[in-house]
C-alpha cells in the first residue's frame, strides 16, 4: 500500500494491519484511513493515561484531528469500519446502564420527597415557634442535601452536533471520556458546537468543564478528556478558515488542531476478482475494546490515570526535536509564519507517542521507537499545517512581462495594436507608473527583445505596436527569457 505523506510505517503493527485492510476494501486515500485510525486510538487511550511534559508537568494525551477530503473519498465507509468497536462498546454499556438509571430515578424521587418533607417540617416549626426551629431538623436537612443520590455512570462516548453546554454537562455528570466524531462535519463546524472555540481549547488541555458552560448547580464529578475527529470537504475547511480563521488562530484553536488533507484516489480505484483482505482487523478492534473497558473500570472506580514518561533515549530524541522546531520558529525562521502551531508541536509529538505506545504495549514508559513515531507523525501535521496556512509569496513577475500582459489585454478588449508613448505611460499598471522610469525601462527591454515594434518618432513621440505572430495569429510572442529585474535595471538604459 502506498501512503502519500503520512508515516504509515511508524504506526503499531495492529494499526498498520487494520489500515491496510480497510484501505484495500474501500480504496479510500491511505492517509485518510491512517488519520481516522489515529483518532480512534486517541479515544481508546485518553482516559487511561496522561503523559509527562517536557517541563515535568502532566498533560492529557487526547488529540484534535481534522481531515479535509471531498465527496466520493469514502469517508463515511472508512469511519464506520474503524469505529465499529467503539459504537458496539457504547451500545453495550448503555444497555447495561438502563437498570441503574431506573433504580437511580426511584432513589432520587424518594430523596426529593424526604427533602420536601423536611423543609415542610422546618417551615411548620418556624410558624409555631415564631423565631427558630430545632437544630436537629437543620442538621438533618444539611446531611440529606449532602447525600443526594449520585447519578449512575451512563456511557456517552460519541457526539456529533452538540452544544458546548450539553457536552460539558455530559462530561461533568454522565461520562468523563468523549469523542466529537463525524464523517461529514460541515454542519458541526458551522453550528453551535464551534460557537465557543475556547471551550474546545480547555477540553484539549484537559481542564475541568467551566461553570460558564454549565448549570451553576452542576459540579464536575471527575477530570474529563475529549478527542476530536472531524472529516469535512476541503471547500468547507477553507470557508471556515476564511470566515473564522483569524479568531481560531488568535484563540489558539488552530495551534491545537492536527489537520490533514489526503490526496484523492478517485480515478485509480479499480475492482478485481481477488479477495481484498490483507490482515484481520479484529486484533485492532479487540485492543480498542480492551482499552475502553479499562477506562470504564477507572471511571467506575477512582478515575485516576497512569502517568507515562519517556525513557532516557526517547527523552533525548524529543528534546532534539523540540529544540530544532524552536530554532526554526524565530522571526527569520522558516516556521515564523506558523509559530503558534509550531509552539505546540512538541507536545503533540509527546501525545501521539504516548497513545501509540499505550495502544501497542500498554507500557507506561515511552521507548525510542514510539517517540520517533510520535515525532514523525507530528512532523507530518506540521508540514500539512504549513502547506495550508503559511502565506504564499507572490511569484516574481518582471516589469516587461507586466507591461506586455497589460498591452495584450488592451488588444483583446479593444482590438488596438499600437499606442503612443504618452498613452502607455499614463495608462500603465499602477506599480509601473511614477516609479523612476520603470515603464520606459520595460518598454526599452520589450523593443530590444523584439516583443514590441517601435515606429518612427513624430511630433507626438514614438508609437509602439505588438509584434504579432508572423504566421497571422493575434498572439504576441511570449517566449521571454526574462532576467532578474534588478540585473535588468542595472544593464538597460532608460529610453529617451
Amino acid at each position: 500500500m502506498i501512503v502519500n505523506n503520512f508515516p504509515y510505517a511508524r504506526l503499531p503493527e495492529s494499526v498498520q494491519h487494520v489500515v491496510s485492510e480497510v484501505q484495500a476494501q474501500t480504496q479510500a486515500p491511505p492517509d485518510l484511513v491512517c488519520l481516522v485510525a489515529l483518532g480512534v486510538v486517541s479515544l481508546a487511550a485518553q482516559y487511561s493515561v496522561d503523559v509527562e511534559g517536557g517541563d515535568g508537568s502532566t498533560t492529557a494525551v487526547a488529540l484534535n484531528i481534522f481531515v479535509a477530503a471531498d465527496s466520493g473519498e469514502r469517508k463515511t465507509t472508512v469511519f464506520k469500519r474503524l469505529l465499529k468497536s467503539v459504537t458496539e462498546f457504547e451500545a453495550t454499556k448503555r444497555e447495561q446502564g438502563r437498570e441503574h438509571v431506573s433504580r437511580h430515578k426511584a432513589l432520587h424521587d424518594a430523596w426529593t420527597a424526604q427533602v420536601a418533607g423536611l423543609k415542610r417540617r422546618i417551615t411548620k416549626e418556624y410558624a409555631e415557634d415564631g423565631a427558630s426551629c430545632s437544630d436537629v431538623a437543620v442538621a438533618e436537612l444539611v446531611e440529606l442535601t449532602a447525600n443526594e443520590p449520585v447519578p449512575p455512570i451512563l456511557c456517552a462516548l460519541l457526539f456529533q452536533s452538540v452544544t458546548p453546554t450539553a457536552l460539558s454537562r455530559s462530561l461533568a455528570t454522565r461520562y468523563p471520556s468523549a469523542g466529537i466524531f463525524s464523517s461529514e462535519a460541515t454542519d458541526i463546524l458551522n453550528g453551535d458546537t464551534f460557537r465557543l472555540l475556547g471551550h474546545h481549547n480547555s477540553n484539549w488541555d484537559g481542564q475541568t468543564p467551566s461553570r460558564e458552560t454549565m448549570d451553576d448547580r452542576i459540579v464536575a464529578r471527575w477530570v474529563t478528556r475529549t478527542t476530536m475527529l472531524l472529516m469535512l470537504q476541503r471547500s468547507e475547511l477553507y470557508r471556515f478558515v476564511q470566515k473564522r480563521g483569524e479568531m481560531a488562530r488568535n484563540s489558539g484553536f488552530f495551534a491545537r488542531a492536527l489537520i490533514g488533507e489526503p490526496s484523492s484516489t478517485i480515478g485509480t480505484r479499480y475492482v478485481g476478482l481477488e479477495k481484498m483482505r490483507i490482515a484481520p482487523a479484529e486484533v485492532f478492534h479487540a485492543r480498542v475494546r480492551e482499552l475502553l473497558e479499562l477506562a470504564h473500570k477507572r471511571i467506575e472506580g477512582d478515575c485516576q490515570r497512569d502517568l507515562m514518561r519517556p525513557d532516557d533515549t526517547a527523552r533525548v530524541r524529543w528534546i532534539n526535536f523540540y529544540n530544532l522546531i524552536e530554532s526554526r520558529s524565530g522571526s527569520v525562521g522558516d516556521l515564523a509564519s506558523v509559530r503558534e502551531f509550531a509552539s505546540k508541536i512538541g507536545e503533540q509529538a509527546l501525545r501521539i507517542a504516548a497513545v501509540l505506545q499505550f495502544f501497542d504495549t500498554r507500557a507506561l514508559v515511552i521507548d525510542e521507537a514510539h517517540m520517533q513515531a510520535g515525532i514523525d507523525i507530528a512532523d507530518y501535521f506540521l508540514r500539512e499545517h504549513f502547506r495550508l496556512f503559511a502565506p504564499r509569496p507572490e511569484p516574481f513577475v518582471p516589469d516587461p512581462q507586466i507591461l506586455l500582459n497589460h498591452l495584450f489585454r488592451w488588444h483583446q478588449l479593444r482590438g488596438e495594436t499600437m499606442w503612443s508613448l504618452r498613452k502607455i505611460e499614463s495608462c500603465a499598471p499602477g506599480k509601473l507608473r511614477g516609479q523612476h522610469g520603470r515603464t520606459r525601462i520595460a518598454l526599452n527591454w520589450l523593443v530590444t527583445n523584439n516583443q514590441l515594434l517601435m515606429h518612427p518618432q513624430n511630433s507626438g513621440g514614438p508609437f509602439f505596436g505588438l509584434n504579432l505572430n508572423p504566421a497571422g495569429s493575434s498572439m504576441p510572442f511570449q517566449q521571454m527569457p526574462l532576467p532578474q529585474y534588478s540585473q535588468m535595471m542595472a544593464t538597460t538604459p532608460a529610453m529617451v
